[in-house]
């Protein structure tokens, strides 16, 4: 059962890295926002960006927030593994 558990939170996590990594990319286009895809995309990405924007993570004109959840996101699998095995 915790495999199970396990397996479903690195999907999950996975599924969000690329999400925000797709969100990052589109991001640098003028592309039309009301798209279902990206309404969609925007939908999965923010909730997971917008607490990170409070902070100003900023290098210059580069944006560093899309970084730092890929970042967070990664080691979730990692501190649960250690946790419960």
């Amino acid at each position: 059962m915790m495999i199970f558990i396990f397996t479903y939170i690195r999907v999950l996590t996975d599924v969000l890295i690329y999400s925000i990594v797709a969100w990052s990319l589109i991001s640098w286009f003028p592309i039309r926002v009301d798209n279902p895809a990206l309404v969609i995309l925007r939908y999965i990405t923010q909730p997971l960006l917008s607490p990170l924007h409070r902070f100003k993570l900023r290098f210059g004109v580069f944006d560093l927030t899309p970084l730092v959840a890929i970042l967070i996101l990664i080691a979730i699998p990692y501190i649960l593994s250690f946790l419960l095995f």
